[in-house]
């Protein structure tokens, strides 16, 4: 489409709604392949960025879904790696298998939770785990980790009530069906169970997904439109 402004010829080019969108977070694809080949196809649910006072929820609940699912792995990502340590040393003291990510330890068969304490990995483990725990919307007065992160990337996104300043994305996923609320940790454990069936935890990725690439090619086109503006200007001095 083109208009006439001030006699000069404008292209319009319609490209669709331009809505709330956010780009994958970025991994070592290589690393990524290998963990899978390691998990060999085990059950995993993951916790994104957790706070400390939230560990004893996350762990009722994986013990409520690990009676349902004796190989399921819970990944662990605390929101203060500092906390690590002795988040490992409640852990065990309740019984659990513990690996930490930082002593270069893998998750091997007899691993239940991994304790993922190394910074800026959230693209790997949203990757790998089919179903992500919210961190913070359990707690009270912490703004939560974003839960378009993990739906972009077709994780099932799981989350407490606590959606911080900004609730328009927990709001949107809800709206699409594309995310499970939980109060509470036998709600938590439920929805973790509801989730090892792979069409369950299939639908809600999908639609997770979906609402978050919603505009995405939008957004693309919009920043290609951009570059070739700036690139002419500079070829032409």
């Amino acid at each position: 489409m083109r208009l006439q402004l001030r006699n000069q010829d404008i292209k319009v080019e319609i490209t669709g709604p331009l809505s709330d969108t956010v780009f994958a977070l970025r991994c070592n694809e290589a690393e990524c392949d290998d963990l899978a080949r390691n998990l060999g196809g085990r059950p995993v649910w993951l916790a994104a960025e957790v706070e400390r006072d939230e560990v004893a929820i996350l762990e009722a609940a994986h013990r409520k879904a690990f009676r349902s699912a004796h190989r399921l792995l819970l990944i662990l990502v605390p929101r203060d790696a500092t906390d690590a340590d002795g988040i490992v040393a409640d852990l065990e003291a309740l019984g659990w298998r513990v690996a930490k990510r930082s002593d270069q330890d893998e998750p091997d068969p007899e691993t239940q939770i991994y304790m993922a304490d190394t910074e800026g990995e959230l693209g790997l483990w949203y990757r790998l785990a089919p179903a992500s725990f919210i961190g913070g919307t359990l707690s009270a007065d912490v703004q939560p980790t974003d839960p378009f992160a993990p739906a972009v990337l077709g994780s099932a996104v799981l989350h407490g009530p606590n959606t911080g300043e900004n609730p328009a994305r927990f709001r949107a996923l809800a709206a699409n069906g594309a995310s499970l609320p939980v109060a509470n940790a036998e709600e938590l454990g439920n929805a973790v169970i509801s989730l090892l069936a792979p069409d369950r935890a299939a639908s809600l990725a999908q639609a997770a997904w979906a609402t978050t690439t919603e505009s995405a090619h939008v957004v693309e086109r919009m920043a290609d439109v951009m570059l070739e503006i700036i690139e002419d200007r500079e070829a032409s001095g």
